[in-house]
């Protein structure tokens, strides 16, 4: 009798958990607030969920349209997708909600710098800062917008205000440290340097720039020692092998340049630099056969290292070489 029972109560058990897998199986997601809805997608883009977050920040909308929150940060994730189109139109429905975001305005801008409307770009960082005069990632855009129209000095201004209003950000000091050498300041730039480093000190961008603009003031052991650093936190950086052999050749370490610019063509064969660098060095070691070779397929890739190396003193010794001048001329 209890063999009995105890069969029957195992068939009931089985019978309910049966039914409740198949109810859920119909269940729907429960329905979130607006403000649920968003929370959960900036959890989701933290965790790089980017397309569940989008589904996320599109359900908030569907259940508040006039949400700007929700715009805003639909607008942002697209942003991330490099969906720009899609997201200037998300933000600038943020804005048609909310003109006094200012973080809206900045998202705006980095779209509009993306797209190549570098004016009206512009035109949203400076409306972000009136809203925000203490928005340094505001400042910080602004300066990268100027950047990449060649307005350094410009560049410049906007990164010294957004130094001084948040000197904790390495990036910052990176960008200034750029503009800083491109505007021929050459010890700013390697203290805007040593300020990134010393705010993310593995900061390899940081190392390898500061190499290259040691190079420049002619200090070429200093520029090694920031090229080794620089690779021992990225050794796939190809810039950073290329340098790292034109200080070699200043040194006098043909063999070892050499050897830095195979590393680098390894990485990148395409890379019409690493070839002329590597021609050099076996000039510099009187190799014609391989100057010659190397030389060829940096001209092949980039024909403007004819005019390079023509005036090059590193092929000093092949300036009268017939093979040497057919490759120039």
């Amino acid at each position: 009798m209890k063999k009995i029972f105890l069969v029957l109560s195992i068939i009931i058990f089985a019978s309910f958990i049966y039914a409740a897998e198949k109810n859920n199986e119909g269940a729907k997601e429960p329905a979130l607030k607006a403000e649920e809805y968003v929370a959960k997608g900036i959890g989701l883009v933290k965790l790089g969920n980017l397309d569940e977050a989008l589904s996320s920040f599109d359900k908030a909308i569907a259940v508040k349209p006039d949400y700007s929150v929700a715009w805003y940060s639909r607008g942002n994730v697209l942003y991330k997708l490099n969906r720009f189109d899609d997201s200037l139109a998300a933000l600038e429905k943020s804005l048609a909600l909310n003109q006094y975001d200012a973080q809206s305005w900045l998202y705006k801008g980095m779209v509009l710098s993306k797209l190549g409307k570098h004016d009206d770009a512009i035109l949203s960082y400076y409306r972000a800062i009136q809203l925000k005069p203490d928005f340094a990632e505001a400042w910080y855009s602004k300066g990268i917008d100027f950047v990449d129209q060649g307005k350094f000095t410009e560049a410049l201004d906007a990164f010294d205000k957004a130094s001084k209003i948040n000197p904790n950000i390495p990036d910052i000091w990176l960008s200034k440290g750029y503009v800083q050498s491109k505007l021929g300041k050459y010890n700013d730039a390697i203290s805007a340097y040593d300020t990134a480093i010393q705010l993310k000190p593995d900061y390899a961008d940081s190392w390898r720039n500061k190499g290259i603009v040691l190079g420049v003031i002619g200090k070429h052991k200093d520029a090694l020692y920031a090229f080794e650093k620089a690779i021992q936190l990225n050794p796939s950086d190809v810039d950073t092998w290329n340098n790292k052999c034109v200080a070699l050749i200043r040194l006098g370490r043909f063999n070892d340049a050499i050897k830095a610019s195979t590393i680098a063509i390894d990485l990148k064969p395409g890379y019409a630099d690493s070839w002329y660098n590597r021609a050099c060095a076996y000039s510099r070691l009187d190799n014609k056969d391989n100057a010659i070779s190397n030389l060829k397929k940096a001209v092949q890739i980039n024909p403007g290292f004819k005019k390079n190396a023509s005036n090059d003193a590193d092929f000093r010794n092949l300036h009268t070489d017939p093979e040497f001048k057919k490759i120039v001329d």
